[in-house]
């Protein structure tokens, strides 16, 4: 039985003369009207009656006298479009039009005209979504056209939707009400949908898949926000939904500035929805010019083609005025023009006087053609870019270059730092050889490539290759030596003026020359220690020149490394080499290695990354050990960006067992005694600094089960704020002099917390992170016979790179009573026996590790005596504002020294490692405005920081001087969290046998194993068992060969029976280390 409803919808008779009577009260009467022919339309109960009712209802409006307006009567109209030039086509299109609708105009033709330049192929069985659809004849059109699989119409404004759901029934039944069918036995029905939406709102939400984009949208700033209601209710006026499509509001992007903000909300969730190599094709005036129309899509990475261009009169019912006062307010200037063939363009606010004097003024408008390769890279790209603290990356984003492999790199590189950012906390040191998947992928390029079997372990990463050559100076006992002129520029000027004929101490170095013959004769005259060379490119190409530098440098007992920087391409068809020739067919020397630094790179020309390849595993480990008391580490960010190239060009390659097996891979073998009886081996003092706990102790065998307490990592999460500065940093191009300037913004730190005012740039030097400066004040002092006074207590790593420069170190012994602070009286009597002069390390405000705390007079009795011995302090202040409490009394050391020790000489040492958990970004720099000082510190920068790091870091400290919301709760977040791990770390080794030393702040914690020294246990070493009685030296390794946990030994920190635990570790270690010490507690208490 039918029901009610169904009734009235079956006895529904369409009254011509009842429904237009009824349209004259109202345009919102006759929208409501027109809602519900639709009704019935959309049911196909009734459909032919209700399509039927619109014939009627076009054949009155057709039979009107000619000039009758029947918009401004009905409040609606219906009209014919011919889109192909023949009426009687079946592409001929009947419109209903709306007063709040843009009617069919110069800009949607000339879309249409650019639509239609392209075959039908392009569209057919594609899904598609218009924004702007207005009343839906172009997507209607171009279903009829192109037969796509789908196409979305889509509009903020509510009624357009109604009218364009009302066109495509007019359109896809003829008058009778029957179905027109195309060839694949379908009706537009079944190709199109109409949906309001705010711009692609709709198909995220439905997580609808688009082959397509096209539009055509505003773009003028609406000169009135009123015109730009928030809500889109029907009952909004027709003249604010005809605003719709003339104006825009502001949407939060740089495009703003030109009315092209809603285009670029348009363009970036076209990206989300889109297929891989999706493409958008929009409509675009060319009112800002071209080069501004293009750079809104090829910054995002699209490759742009213009499909069809023209010039139209400026529509009288937009406001240009907007667009005047932009220029007013900047140096910007808009293209409009006086006549529709003029090809000289004129200003906005010319534009506006010229029109608003009678004048016609006319701009060009454009159909553009974006492309994107791989969308997918886009998208993790921009959902990034999308949180706030991205808004300036956002902005800065540009992926505009004439040669699309460099778009492609880019991309591709900006898709994996997003992830990286996205999945880690910290940014972490790694790997002192360098990060793990680098090496293993340049060790796979070599094998894929190249066919050399080589691994990871015979690969280290270091930040430049003067890095690394100065380092084997101080490694091995050279005296002689033969250096390539490209790198002996940035070598001690003292070796290179040193004279052959005197015999001392003096280290020894000329040019090498691009010869193989001539650096072999000169081999064979001097006899040097080391030659370091690289060969022409035609000698490059094959392997007789290597093969005659090998054996001539094996004759005579010299070590060689090969420098083939300028003949390596990170590419997917590389040039011949001989020397990688050479390695597939056999085992590298021992005396042999080979340096690369990747210095052909177009897309940030100055990130440099060196690798080091060799297969002798003890040069390796000494290389390893020195980058530890020198540069640390090589970036983690600029070693993911060699990386990325890395991966792109491995991940096409077929892997499978049977390819890789086929290569015997080759390991690095150790020197044996016949080799360092040829060779010459390591220096005194560098044999010295290899013996110091903070190296010896470094090389346990590290598993999954092992607990690490005892590396200085802050593992806090970097704030976001840091991250976003190093995405700004490479998102962008053209960086300027002045934003690369962090000296300005560290300048600005140091006087807001030290007291520092009027600090010039030139004073201030950055470096590869704290410890590289640190390096070179050792080999100055090393250099000038003068002692570097390290407190016990104090960083480990430092006391042994002193040693390793041969500096003399002074050993101050501190007390438990004072905290194991210096005192200025121990100080004095030092000082009082030294006729040198004297550098002093101090930590402050934060001492590392005991986490005490210097008070201000204990700082002017210290530098009182300093300045009294003419003394220099290096003040390292790397622990800044790790404070479980900022106390009332302030750091201002600028001031202490100003009216207590005016004359004292210091270095001020400082970086984002420890307070940003940044330690991976190696960013550090020193201070001081005395010249012979500052010389000191030049002496450890042996890499340049890339621009990209420098805009980087003076973001970061900009952020950091503006003491907003995110960088007060990131150091409050912090203090609290250290000091509960404080609490939590003191507590359970009060009761485990343990004797805690009070902090005031920092990553550390030292305690002295007071209950456990004596006690006898059995451990297992080296698969033997072995009986230990426990003390204060032996603590750190029974607890790591009994449990797993590792921590520094109380030679590493200098104070007799203290050991150092690090606090700041992830959850899951913390808590493992704390179960590790309930039990080793336990083991020991019952005997075991």
């Amino acid at each position: 039985m039918k029901s009610e409803k169904e009734g009235k919808k079956n006895a529904w008779n369409f009254d011509l003369n009842a429904f237009l009577s009824s349209c004259k009260k109202s345009t919102n009467q006759t929208f409501e009207n027109l809602k519900e022919i639709l009704k019935y339309l959309e049911d196909p109960s009734t459909r032919v009656k209700a399509r039927c009712a619109l014939t009627e209802l076009y054949q009155h409006f057709l039979n009107l006298e000619s000039g009758h307006d029947a918009v401004l009567k009905y409040h609606f109209s219906i009209d014919k479009l011919i889109t192909d030039g023949d009426e009687s086509s079946p592409n001929t299109l009947l419109l209903l039009q709306l007063p709040s609708i843009f009617t069919p105009e110069d800009w949607s033709f000339t879309f249409f005209e650019g639509l239609a330049r392209y075959p039908s192929s392009e569209f057919h069985h594609r899904v598609l979504a218009e924004l702007g659809c207005g009343n839906g004849w172009i997507s209607i059109a171009l279903a009829k056209r192109g037969a796509p699989q789908q196409i979305y119409g889509l509009d903020i404004n509510p009624k357009a939707i109604i009218c364009a759901r009302i066109n495509l029934f007019l359109n896809a039944l003829d008058n009778s009400g029957q179905a027109y069918i195309d060839s694949e036995g379908k009706s537009i029905l079944e190709r199109v949908q109409f949906h309001h939406s705010d711009l692609l709102e709709y198909c995220i939400t439905n997580q609808i898949k688009l082959d397509k984009v096209i539009g055509c949208i505003p773009q003028v700033l609406a000169p009135d926000s009123s015109l730009i209601p928030n809500i889109l209710p029907e009952s909004v006026t027709d003249e604010s939904l005809y605003a719709l499509s003339n104006y825009c509001s502001k949407q939060g992007y740089i495009e703003d500035q030109f009315g092209l903000g809603l285009i670029a909300r348009a363009v970036e969730e076209s990206i989300e929805v889109m297929k891989s190599s999706g493409k958008i094709i929009l409509n675009l005036g060319g009112r800002p010019g071209k080069a501004v129309l293009d750079r809104l899509l090829t910054r995002r990475g699209f490759k742009v083609t213009t499909v069809w261009q023209t010039k139209i009169e400026q529509a009288f019912d937009t406001e240009i005025k907007p667009l005047v006062e932009i220029e007013r307010n900047s140096a910007y200037r808009f293209e409009f023009y006086m006549g529709a063939n003029s090809s000289d363009s004129i200003s906005a606010r010319t534009a506006y006087a010229y029109a608003q004097n009678g004048g016609r003024i006319f701009h060009s408008l454009q159909v553009l053609d974006a492309e994107m390769r791989d969308s997918l890279k886009m998208k993790k790209v921009l959902r990034l870019l999308k949180k706030d603290e991205y808004s300036d990356a956002r902005s800065g984003l540009d992926l505009t270059f004439n040669d699309r492999s460099l778009v492609e790199e880019k991309l591709s590189f900006l898709s994996r730092l997003s992830e990286k950012l996205n999945s880690f906390s910290a940014f972490d040191y790694e790997d002192i050889r360098g990060e793990n998947s680098f090496r293993r992928n340049i060790a796979e390029y070599f094998r894929t490539y190249w066919r050399v079997p080589i691994t990871a372990k015979s690969v280290l990463i270091a930040p430049s290759r003067v890095a690394v050559i100065k380092n084997i100076f101080s490694i091995y006992d050279i005296h002689k030596a033969i250096v390539d002129k490209e790198l002996c520029k940035d070598l001690p000027a003292e070796w290179l003026q040193a004279d052959i004929s005197q015999n001392n101490d003096n280290i020894f170095v000329i040019e090498s020359p691009k010869q193989c013959e001539l650096v072999c004769k000169l081999v064979s005259t001097i006899s040097p220690e080391f030659v370091l060379c690289s060969l022409s490119d035609f000698e490059i190409k094959g392997q007789d020149s290597i093969k005659r530098l090998i054996d001539t440098t094996e004759k005579y007992g010299t070590r060689l490394i090969i420098d083939f920087s300028n003949g390596f391409d990170l590419s997917s068809y590389p040039k011949g080499n001989g020397i990688f020739e050479y390695l597939s067919d056999q085992q590298l020397p021992r005396h042999v290695s080979l340096i690369c630094s990747f210095i052909h790179n177009r897309l940030y020309s100055d990130v440099e990354v060196t690798f080091l390849l060799s297969e002798n595993d003890s040069f390796l480990s000494a290389i390893c050990n020195a980058a530890e008391l020198t540069y640390s580490r090589t970036s983690v960010v600029l070693q993911e960006f060699y990386n990325t190239i890395l991966f792109d060009l491995l991940s096409f390659h077929v892997k499978n067992n049977k390819r890789s097996s086929s290569q015997s891979l080759r390991l690095p073998i150790t020197e044996d005694s016949s080799f360092l009886n040829k060779f010459t081996g390591l220096s005194k003092d560098c044999a010295k600094a290899f013996e110091h706990p903070a190296i010896k102790n470094s090389h346990h065998v590290i598993d999954s089960n092992v607990v690490r307490l005892d590396y200085g990592e802050n593992t806090f999460p970097s704030p976001n704020f840091v991250k976003a500065a190093i995405f700004e940093s490479f998102v962008r191009q053209n960086i300027s002099n002045s934003e690369n300037n962090p000296e300005s913004e560290i300048a600005h730190t140091l006087s807001k917390r030290f007291g520092f005012k009027s600090i010039q740039n030139k004073d201030i030097f950055l470096a590869n992170g704290v410890s590289s400066l640190f390096a070179g004040i050792s080999e100055y002092c090393s250099l000038n016979k003068n002692p570097i006074l390290i407190p016990s207590g104090n960083y480990g790593y430092f006391e042994a790179t002193a040693l390793f420069f041969g500096s003399e170190v002074l050993s101050l012994k501190t007390t438990i009573d004072q905290q194991f602070k210096i005192q200025a009286t121990k100080l004095n009597d030092i000082l009082s026996k030294q006729k040198k002069k004297v550098w002093i390390y101090l930590n402050l405000p934060i001492v590392n590790p005991t986490g005490a705390k210097y008070s201000k007079q204990e700082f002017i009795d210290i530098f009182k005596v300093a300045e009294k011995h003419d003394a220099v302090l290096i003040l390292d202040t790397i622990f800044s504002e790790l404070e479980f409490h900022k106390s009332d009394e302030t750091y201002d050391i600028s001031s202490i020294i100003k009216n207590y020790s005016s004359k004292l000489k210091f270095i001020l040492l400082g970086g984002l490692s420890k307070e940003l958990s940044s330690g991976g970004l190696r960013i550090g720099f020193g201070y001081s405005e005395n010249q012979q000082l500052q010389s000191a510190m030049e002496r450890g920068i042996n890499n340049y920081i890339p621009n990209t790091m420098r805009y980087a870091a003076r973001k970061i400290y900009s952020v950091i001087n503006s003491q907003n919301n995110d960088v007060i709760n990131h150091y409050n977040e912090q203090k609290e969290f250290l000091q509960e791990r404080f609490e939590k770390l003191s507590h359970i080794l009060s009761i485990c046998g343990w004797e805690p030393l009070d902090s005031k702040g920092g990553l550390f914690i030292i305690a002295k194993p007071t209950k456990l020294i004596g006690k006898k246990i059995t451990i297992k070493k080296n698969n033997e068992e072995i009986n230990v009685v426990i003390d204060g030296k032996n603590i750190h390794e029974v607890l790591f060969y009994k449990t797993g946990l590792l921590i520094n030994s109380s030679e590493w920190t200098g104070i007799q029976d203290y050991s150092r635990f690090v606090l700041s570790v992830s959850e899951k270690e913390f808590e493992s280390a704390l179960e590790k010490l309930k039990l080793f507690w336990n083991t020991v208490s019952r005997g075991a």
